[in-house]
């Protein structure tokens, strides 16, 4: 039999019982046999396109302005931003490859491989997000030039004036941008959630492709976590279904209609 007790108390009751088992206190620690509860989902706010522009224009020619417009039109986790590489930049495609995140752990910045299979990945990428990114390794040649041999040569694209990542200050730098753009105030992760909205409702993005974008581990995940954002989908699809059956001289475009192409 299994039961269910409060995340933090099953913790500490684990961690003790562990111990007295190293002791020989207790044959075996029976916290292994209790499911830990599901954490509630978090709450998640995201901008209107019209707040995303607004924080867009007030940041033109921040040093960090090209991680932040790579954050709003590809969804990438903050880990995949600071992990990015120039290696990792097809400029000849118009995409950037994930293949490392950096993350912080224990008060320091780690590396580490991405978190599923799905999250190894290549996302294209507008053509004026590249030009920022084009922008960004301008600028930050002219620093790498002027730092000298205190430039840790890292290959990395989102850097401090010595070359090592900006992980340790973005936090900071964002919550300064966004409290001086006005705009609500929504957490850095809400900016993957926001490019999440945004697509969704573009009709001709399909969940399929949000959710390869996102890295997603499947599109059921996607669905389930953005439920909300595909309900008008749903209904077009009721609207369509009436249609469906229809003889054709009921309706103008019944081909169409479910979604087919003619010819």
């Amino acid at each position: 039999m299994a039961f269910s007790v409060p995340l933090g108390s099953r913790t500490i009751l684990h961690r003790a019982l562990t111990q007295a088992q190293q002791w020989g206190l207790v044959i075996r620690n029976v916290a292994e046999n209790v499911k830990p509860p599901r954490s509630a989902p978090s709450t998640r706010q995201v901008w209107e396109p019209h707040e995303a522009r607004t924080f867009l224009a007030s940041i033109k020619g921040h040093p960090l302005e090209a991680l932040f417009l790579l954050a709003l039109t590809t969804g990438m986790r903050r880990g995949e931003l600071l992990g990015l590489r120039w290696q990792d930049v097809d400029e000849a495609r118009s995409q950037v490859h994930i293949r490392q995140n950096i993350v912080t752990a224990a008060g320091k910045l780690t590396t580490t491989t991405p978190k599923s299979r799905r999250s190894v990945r290549a996302v294209p990428i507008p053509p004026d997000t590249l030009a920022a990114l084009q922008a960004h390794r301008e600028a930050q040649q002219a620093t790498r030039e002027k730092a000298g041999d205190n430039w840790a040569d890292l290959d990395l694209i989102f850097t401090n004036h010595h070359g090592t990542s900006v992980g340790m200050n973005l936090t900071r730098v964002w919550y300064e941008l966004r409290d001086a753009a006005g705009v609500k105030r929504i957490r850095f992760h809400d900016l993957r959630h926001t490019y999440a909205s945004v697509a969704a409702s573009r009709k001709q993005v399909s969940a399929q492709v949000i959710s390869e974008r996102l890295g997603h581990f499947s599109v059921a995940f996607t669905l389930q976590t953005y439920v909300h954002l595909f309900d008008e989908e749903r209904r077009r699809a009721v609207h369509t279904t009436e249609n469906l059956f229809a003889d054709e001289a009921e309706t103008e475009t019944p081909v169409e209609a479910i979604g087919v192409k003619q010819g």
